[in-house]
């Protein structure tokens, strides 16, 4: 190690090296996947994380020092957390001041909550549900004997899988984090989990980003969530059913990014741009189906788009399924026909994630992409690649 650069720098550079597996780096990191990606856990590269993080110690004595500050920063409860909480962390409280990122069993909620009791500076909590666990000792969660810290003042990122054995830790979490800005709220999807009813609105966190987990079997964590102060969000990334609510926001002034994840019921573009008048990246599918644009004020499912302001809009279109497939070539038709109505707030960019050669190459396409070129769309692959600039 140079002997000229302060640990601080060296930490930062090691940071830098490690920022795309990095759980931490990856929770504070705003990426667009499609939805047949999954970006809900920011853990999933944490055994590359872990090795590339390790051979950093090969280097020097200086190095390794450098290496426990980096493997202690992000701690996953499984089958070897026992040891690394007694043998470190209630030994050693300076390690446990290193952790910023955590990853919950969704079984041993003792160990989930020692966790919070002894870290006091966890940035990201992260507690999906393990449909392939082994038959492992089972410790759901009991406000009786595993207490909670009063306060979780550096807490900003929750990815929450509410299931049977989580029930009625979310509030007291929720309540404990005066910083948090994101969530990513899901259920349970075994069959066995019968849902409680979810009562948030106590909570006093002013959510920024909000994403809800796969539409199916999650109406009560969309009701829940509809009880928080989503006043000042600026992402959402979440089913259509969700605006549609009763409870949803009539207005969003400071949203500018809605990712949708449909196959939900029909889009309602209408009251999309009515509620969102600073929208600026919209993502959806384009085999999902939409309501069609209101020509005036009807009904609460066909707003008025007039004086609605028009600003220039990043489209992502996914398919996730190809034409080959799905052999259903109306529905192309129809959502770029959406794209080129006058109503619909100009998109600049169209941004096309996925199965889209077929279409692409198709001849009845290419009507379509003169009148976009014409309109001064530009319509490309997510690598940058320009479609329609030829």
């Amino acid at each position: 190690m140079d002997a000229m650069l302060p640990t601080e720098l060296w930490l930062q550079i090691h940071a830098f090296a490690t920022a795309s597996m990095s759980p931490l780096a990856l929770a504070n990191t705003i990426t667009f996947a499609p939805r047949y990606q999954d970006l809900s856990n920011p853990f999933k590269h944490i055994k590359l994380f872990r090795r590339v993080v390790k051979s950093f110690s090969l280097v020097s004595r200086a190095w390794n020092r450098l290496v426990v500050e980096l493997l202690f920063q992000s701690v996953v409860v499984d089958d070897d957390f026992p040891t690394v909480l007694e043998g470190f962390l209630k030994e050693r409280p300076h390690l446990a001041h290193l952790v910023r990122a955590v990853y919950f069993s969704d079984c041993r909620f003792d160990y989930n909550t020692a966790v919070l009791r002894l870290c006091p500076n966890i940035e990201v909590i992260v507690l999906l549900e393990d449909v392939t666990r082994p038959a492992l000792p089972i410790a759901a969660f009991d406000p009786a004997t595993h207490l909670l810290p009063n306060s979780l003042p550096q807490l900003r990122h929750l990815y929450w899988t509410e299931g049977s054995l989580s029930t009625g830790l979310l509030l007291p979490l929720l309540l404990a984090s005066p910083q948090l800005h994101m969530l990513f709220a899901a259920e349970s999807s075994f069959a066995r989990y019968q849902r409680p009813a979810l009562q948030l609105s106590s909570a006093k966190v002013i959510l920024k980003r909000l994403s809800i987990g796969d539409v199916i079997g999650h109406r009560h964590m969309m009701r829940a969530v509809l009880g928080l102060n989503l006043s000042a969000l600026t992402t959402l990334e979440c089913p259509p059913s969700l605006i549609k609510q009763a409870g949803f926001p009539e207005r969003l002034p400071q949203l500018h990014t809605l990712h949708l994840s449909a196959f939900s019921g029909p889009i309602p573009f209408s009251i999309i741009f009515a509620r969102f008048p600073a929208l600026k990246d919209l993502a959806y599918g384009v085999w999902d189906q939409f309501t069609p644009l209101a020509p005036g004020p009807s009904s609460d499912s066909d707003l008025d788009l007039a004086g609605i302001a028009r600003q220039p809009l990043l489209v992502r279109l996914t398919s996730a399924i190809s034409l080959r497939v799905m052999k259903k070539w109306d529905s192309i038709e129809d959502h770029f026909g959406l794209l080129l109505d006058v109503r619909f707030p100009p998109p600049q960019r169209v941004v096309l994630y996925g199965a889209w050669d077929v279409i692409i190459n198709d001849p009845r396409f290419l009507g379509i992409r003169t009148a976009l070129r014409e309109r001064g769309f530009v319509l490309e692959h997510p690598e940058g690649n320009v479609i329609n600039g030829e």
